[in-house]
């Protein structure tokens, strides 16, 4: 029971440090960029402002914002997911939560020129919790928008093998986050070392929620290719 205890005492602590890490990384920045707009925008009190100006520390601002928020989600969901949160199979078409996720990320695909293209298939509906997956494939997708070059190639694509559904995501990204992949891949707790890794962590719980995996490969001419599998006809657990 102490040994036990122990474990348990030391499992927390390791959570907490790699919290305190992922905030620092993930709030610090944008939250640095925000004061630095607003205090231009103060010391300008008074003064005519440009218009260019202003519309760039709102824009500023504004992204800021938005990633805190980006990662505040990310976190909760972690958060629930360790926390026993179950998941709602229902029949959903993979193609279709593919797709709304793109429409999603339809902005950041634009503003790099990134070529993306689909193919499916996989026929008929999967048992999966539409929500939990969509989620996993958007930080997935995300990932591979941040760290690609503009004006590069991803693809996406999904495909049934075994009675396993397989989404694969492929990108020309330069080493694309794979120390901080690894280190998630490694940890038997599940938790995270990085802020980067935070989303890449979601997507490995859910995908072992469904009774599947997430699992990565490096592609000789740059990139990586991320897979989620998971079985077509809902998780055995």
């Amino acid at each position: 029971k102490v040994y036990l205890k122990l474990k348990f005492l030391e499992e927390l602590e390791e959570l907490r440090r790699n919290t305190l890490a992922a905030m620092s990384q993930n709030i610090k920045r944008p939250l640095m960029s925000m004061l630095g707009s607003v205090s231009a925008l103060t010391e300008a009190k008074g003064e005519v402002v440009e218009p260019d100006r202003l519309g760039t520390q709102l824009e500023s601002i504004r992204h800021s914002g938005q990633k805190l928020m980006e990662f505040c989600n990310k976190a909760m969901l972690l958060c629930e997911l360790k926390d026993g949160k179950e998941i709602q199979n229902e029949s959903v078409m993979v193609s279709d939560v593919v797709n709304e996720v793109l429409r999603g990320l339809d902005a950041e695909i634009s503003n790099k020129q990134l070529q993306v293209s689909y193919k499916n298939d996989i026929k008929g509906e999967v048992k999966a919790d539409h929500q939990l997956l969509a989620s996993a494939l958007e930080y997935i997708f995300q990932n591979a928008i941040t760290f690609s070059p503009a004006k590069a190639r991803i693809i996406i694509s999904s495909v049934e093998e075994s009675g396993q559904c397989v989404i694969a995501c492929e990108d020309q990204g330069v080493g694309l986050v794979q120390r901080v992949f690894k280190e998630t891949m490694d940890n038997e707790n599940n938790s995270y070392r990085s802020g980067d890794g935070v989303g890449l962590n979601v997507a490995e719980i859910i995908a072992k929620l469904h009774g599947g995996k997430l699992s990565y490969k490096n592609i000789p001419t740059g990139g990586v290719k991320f897979s989620v599998t998971i079985p077509k006809n809902g998780s055995s657990q």
